[in-house]
């Protein structure tokens, strides 16, 4: 049986200094940038990202930021998880962004994610719990990452080693959820088994 892996994510949020900067081996460019998505639901967090694409896709996005500094953007990309000095972080490869609009006004901030892939392991983590989750991509640029989420215990008790199952995920701030360091992590609020 052939496995169709997954992962996307969405962010509605207000990004804050783009820098445009350039890869140190292929000179690709690319816009970093911390994005601020405040909720009473899930904790006033922000975000990192990287938007990749040529230099006018990104020239494109900086006007528009000139233009709407305050405003909630929407961005479209992928979860990415890395590890530097023992921590793991959380992030966002962007391809794509909308302009706020009217209509978009009343969406509020956040920050959400679809995974789906091979469960490798849970731990526990006080009340809660934390997935391994093994995620392939194929296409132009294939790579296999694991990415550690969040979940409560019950939830977690659903699904077994070696199953597929499709996360659906939201960034929280840690202490406002589980105490301890005001770190943002990426917590599934749904798992299904594929």
């Amino acid at each position: 049986m052939k496995i169709s892996y997954y992962n996307k994510a969405t962010i509605w949020g207000r990004p804050k200094e783009p820098n445009l900067r350039h890869t140190k081996k292929n000179r690709l460019p690319y816009l970093e940038m911390k994005i601020f998505c405040p909720s009473d639901e899930y904790g006033d967090i922000a975000v990192y990202g990287r938007m990749w694409g040529k230099e006018e896709k990104l020239q494109g996005f900086l006007a528009a930021y000139g233009e709407h500094p305050d405003a909630a953007f929407k961005f479209i990309g992928q979860l990415t998880q890395f590890e530097e000095e023992g921590q793991r972080y959380t992030g966002f490869h962007i391809f794509k962004w909308e302009v706020p609009s009217e209509e978009g006004k009343g969406v509020g901030c956040r920050a959400v994610f679809v995974l789906k892939g091979e469960l490798a392991g849970r731990k526990l983590d006080g009340p809660n719990s934390i997935l391994s989750l093994n995620v392939k991509q194929a296409g132009d640029y294939p790579k296999d990452e694991t990415f550690e989420i969040f979940c409560g215990s019950a939830v977690a008790a659903t699904v077994m080693k070696g199953e597929i199952v499709e996360v659906l995920g939201v960034m929280k701030d840690r202490a406002a959820f589980y105490g301890g360091t005001g770190d943002v992590i990426p917590y599934a609020q749904e798992i299904k088994e594929k």
